[in-house]
């Protein structure tokens, strides 16, 4: 990487220089041990994936907040390094595993409809249920979740 690196900046000294982890692009803790040497500065970004085929079961759980804190901390040790090293971290590919056919491992994308179809409360991890206007709102799994919508008074209704 570095011998590459130092071959972009030679052959154009006005360009940012971006460098990929490891394993698809998904791991760069292995700079703790080897950081970069350049002869130049000020220039590097590093580049970093996630994807979702790979999450085994972080979806299933019940709570939408858990299955992104331990997405959170996936990447935080792998891409972690840099960042305590000052440098910029792209993260330009990010995808949860979205399987329609089952509810548990399509929380990713409930939580990713639009937020008007949706209401979720974050601490919860659970989503509003359509129920009635004059009733207390209830909270429920986000894959029964009703569609909600804007009235003309930006005020919700079901």
């Amino acid at each position: 990487m570095q011998k590459g690196a130092e071959a972009v900046h030679a052959a154009n000294s006005d360009v940012l220089i971006i460098l990929y982890g490891l394993s698809f692009d998904k791991d760069l803790s292995f700079l703790h041990k080897r950081p970069t040497n350049l002869t130049f500065s000020g220039k590097l970004v590093f580049e970093i994936h996630r994807y979702g085929f790979k999450d085994g079961g972080t979806w299933s759980a019940d709570n939408a907040n858990q299955a992104c804190g331990e997405v959170l901390n996936e990447m935080m040790s792998k891409g972690a390094p840099v960042l305590e090293q000052g440098y910029p971290l792209f993260e330009l590919e990010f995808s949860a595993k979205d399987l329609e056919s089952s509810a548990h491992h399509s929380k990713d994308h409930d939580i990713r409809r639009l937020i008007h179809k949706v209401i979720l409360h974050p601490m919860a991890g659970l989503c509003v249920q359509g129920t009635s206007l004059l009733q207390p709102l209830d909270l429920g799994p986000c894959s029964e979740a009703e569609a909600w919508s804007y009235a003309p008074a930006n005020t919700f209704e079901s």
